[in-house]
């Protein structure tokens, strides 16, 4: 057992080794975050993939039904299955003591060739007081917000599958009540996904093979959602994301030792918010139509289907802007498995985001275990100082059945 003793010993080395990385001082002094509606549909609930960095997009042999929010190909597994999995993630919890997410998914591959899943995902904002111009407590709501999703995946080769995935979003934030003369009604979208997905084992010697894998997926493209009857509405949190992973397999005669090295990036697909032109007294200028009159950048309201293409060029500070708004998600597991039927995982990882595009900073680790089908995973997300998301927890219970052996 020495060998692979020391490889899972080595390779766990880097995860205890974040508690020394350091981040330079935030700089918020050029900050243009592009905002969203319903942005927590855009962070993953699978603990999994929370526990390195949020990568998810590419496929690994452990991965589950859950990895469908980054990329709905990854149910297409090659194998006949059913599976299925919860997640609870508390939200903010050093700010507000009752926001929380969970999230339900099954997953079935009837053919080796095509699976289909389903998904829920419930995000409860807590008790929100809503207070009248007096001072005086209007109304007390529970806002919350829920999105249904049908996945379908097809592998079209040994080594390369595809997906798509259509979805119903609602977002209830504000429980009838009034604002600025506006009553707040619920948001509501139709949204699609769609991801390719390739991964391949090549052998190097008789007891390694050389894993490598990728995907790309663009997730959240619907229809704009609105909380009012009036003209503003807000974009979806479209997003493209691309990664990779490569990693070694090492197997002995009972044991198989893994280890994966993730690395993914993501764009929104909504447009930078332009710089809009103001006077000498520092008040904003409107042309004869009564907007906003640009300074730099791009209008901004458009439809999704233009977003898309100007996303890639309207930032105001021109590329060097454009290239700050990709995020860099970068993850590494090791993992141990005993005759295919119990496994133990560590993981780490990184998320970075531009101090100009809001400055998410945080490292991440987890754990999973696996046994006879069933499997339990966590992991902690540990952000900077001064960093809302601070000390965030995550925990994922699923189960897979091989049809195959039924």
């Amino acid at each position: 057992m020495r060998p692979y003793f020391l490889v899972f010993l080595i390779a766990l080395t880097p995860v205890f080794s974040n508690a020394q990385i350091v981040f330079a001082t935030p700089d918020f002094s050029n900050l243009n975050t592009i905002t969203t509606a319903v942005p927590i549909f855009s962070i993953p609930t699978d603990s999994r993939q929370l526990g390195m960095g949020l990568s998810g997009v590419v496929p690994a042999e452990q991965n589950r039904w859950g990895y469908a929010h980054s990329n709905p190909a990854l149910i297409a597994r090659g194998t006949q299955y059913a599976a299925a999995n919860i997640n609870y993630m508390p939200w903010l919890r050093s700010l507000v003591p009752d926001m929380n997410s969970y999230s339900a998914h099954f997953a079935a591959g009837f053919t080796r060739r095509q699976a289909v899943g389903l998904s829920y995902r419930y995000f409860s904002l807590g008790d929100v007081v809503w207070f009248d111009q007096f001072g005086t407590v209007a109304s007390t709501t529970t806002p919350y917000e829920m999105s249904v999703q049908l996945n379908y995946g097809l592998q079209l080769t040994k080594h390369l599958k595809v997906g798509t995935a259509i979805k119903y979003l609602y977002s209830d934030l504000g429980g009838r009540v009034v604002v600025d003369n506006q009553e707040l009604e619920a948001g509501r979208s139709l949204a699609t996904d769609v991801g390719v997905a390739y991964d391949r084992s090549i052998p190097t010697t008789e007891q390694s093979n050389l894993l490598v894998s990728g995907g790309i997926s663009a997730t959240n493209v619907g229809s704009k959602m609105t909380y009012t009857q009036g003209r503003r509405r807000d974009f979806l949190p479209a997003e493209l994301l691309l990664g990779g992973s490569v990693g070694i397999e090492l197997e002995f005669t009972d044991i198989k030792v893994t280890e994966r090295v993730f690395a993914s990036w993501s764009k929104l697909l909504v447009p930078t918010p332009p710089i809009y032109e103001v006077d000498e007294n520092g008040q904003f200028t409107f042309d004869e139509n009564g907007d906003l009159i640009i300074a730099q950048g791009y209008d901004p309201n458009i439809s999704q289907a233009q977003a898309i293409f100007q996303s890639f060029y309207d930032a105001p500070d021109g590329f060097r802007e454009e290239i700050s708004e990709v995020i860099h998600r970068i993850g590494n597991e090791v993992s141990i498995e005993y005759k295919e039927k119990v496994s133990l995982s560590l993981r780490q990882g990184i998320f970075l985001e531009a101090d100009s595009k809001g400055g998410r900073k945080f490292v991440t680790i987890g754990a999973g275990i696996s046994a006879f089908g069933f499997t339990l995973d966590g992991a902690y997300w540990r952000s900077l100082p001064n960093r809302v998301t601070t000390n965030q927890l995550s925990i994922s219970l699923g189960y897979t059945y091989d049809l195959g052996k039924a």
